[in-house]
């Protein structure tokens, strides 16, 4: 479909009283540049207003689709819609903006492992570390614990300064999903951000253990050796085993 003229969209729009959603979503498939906010001001309408965000947050105009929202209280909307809205914001670089939704949806539905998993991740990228740890938790002991889980966990735990609690996080994870290269690398940078080297080390050899051809692990490995003679630090239990 070719791209809409957006002022014959804003006109059409304006002819129909404001009250057609059709033609906002042919603009909205069309990938139009997204209709001003005073259109929205006049219009009131709350599924409008969604649309006009996402359109908004879709072509990098963060900052004009947080004016729509200001518009609405985060409990005003649909939680099909909370839960897309949040997503939008999450990888719009918005997390802090987007825990709300999320939060909203995780209370009507906190056993769904989806929302509570991005809710989790989402926290950890807004740095609300506290809060990630005990939603992921929760999770864990209404029986979905999961080695994505875990190590989004671990980072949790270690942006709060809960190493050891971090360490144990990792292991569950690989524990969980030995096959995942993702565990072993995560809890190797947790080790050198430590200055854990030995530990470190340790994780990489059982991690090329489950993948020897690892390019990723041998080069930390490598990496390792070449920081051996660097003075490191126990960090927990990880320098005895994984």
């Amino acid at each position: 479909m070719p791209r809409c003229d957006e002022r014959r969209i804003e006109a059409r729009i304006a002819l129909s009283g404001h009250k057609s959603q059709k033609i906002f979503r042919l603009a909205w498939h069309a990938e139009m540049r997204a209709v001003p906010c005073t259109v929205f001001e006049t219009v009131g309408n709350e599924d409008f207003a969604l649309h006009l965000a996402e359109s908004y947050l879709r072509i990098n105009q963060n900052q004009k689709a947080l004016e729509v929202l200001d518009h609405l209280a985060a409990d005003q909307v649909e939680p099909q819609s909370q839960f897309g809205l949040g997503i939008v914001l999450e990888q719009s670089g918005l997390p802090q903006r987007a825990i709300p939704y999320f939060e909203l949806v995780h209370q009507r539905y906190p056993d769904a492992y989806d929302i509570a998993f991005d809710l989790v991740l989402t926290c950890v990228e807004a740095k609300e570390f506290k809060e990630a740890v005990e939603i992921g938790n929760d999770l864990i002991r209404r029986g979905h614990e999961t080695s994505e889980l875990d190590n989004i966990l671990a980072e949790a735990y270690a942006g709060n300064n809960q190493i050891q609690q971090a360490v144990d996080a990792f292991r569950r994870a690989i524990a969980l999903d030995p096959t995942d290269e993702e565990n072993y690398l995560d809890f190797v940078a947790l080790c050198m951000n430590q200055r854990s080297l030995q530990a470190g080390m340790t994780v990489v050899e059982v991690g090329l253990k489950a993948h020897p051809a690892s390019d990723r692990l041998i080069f930390m490995r490598g990496r390792s050796m070449r920081w051996r003679s660097t003075r490191s630090t126990p960090i927990g239990s990880g320098a005895r085993k994984t």
